[in-house]
């Protein structure tokens, strides 16, 4: 690897596909990758890694879900087969956790308000509340 070169950008956007857990109608989870790798000596490389997440689900008349978020992450790397290898490990390990994180924050307030949720009037049979419970959850 040459170290005399720029930074080198690279883009990568994914779509990530359905979201189909907790009988949720329709979601979508998309991402896109924004990767810098930077020469650091004669066998490593810097790369720096931005992606940002959206998120789209419905729950069918209930509830719609929308949302997005962004993290970075820099990593020093051996460059033993190129580039492509590295990249692919740090988007999966960022995007992994961004989904965990998505799934305790955005799920987890659903399921806060979902079940805060009372009846000014004659209060719901506990049967349908666990019900309504357990089919939003995810």
């Amino acid at each position: 690897m040459r170290t005399d070169q720029p930074p080198s950008p690279f883009l990568a956007a994914s779509d990530c596909g359905k979201i189909s857990k907790a009988g949720m109608e329709k979601g979508v989870w998309d991402a896109v990758h924004v990767v810098e790798a930077a020469p650091e000596g004669k066998d490593k490389a810097e790369y720096k890694l931005t992606s940002t997440v959206m998120l789209s689900a419905t729950k069918k008349d209930l509830f719609k879900l929308e949302g997005n978020l962004t993290r970075q992450l820099d990593r020093s790397l051996p460059v033993k087969q190129g580039h492509i290898p590295n990249i692919g490990m740090i988007v999966e390990e960022l995007e992994g956790s961004m989904r965990n994180s998505l799934q305790q924050v955005y799920f987890g307030w659903c399921e806060q308000v979902i079940s805060s949720i009372r009846n000014t009037g004659t209060r719901l049979p506990e049967a349908v509340i666990e019900d309504l419970k357990n089919k939003t959850k995810i």
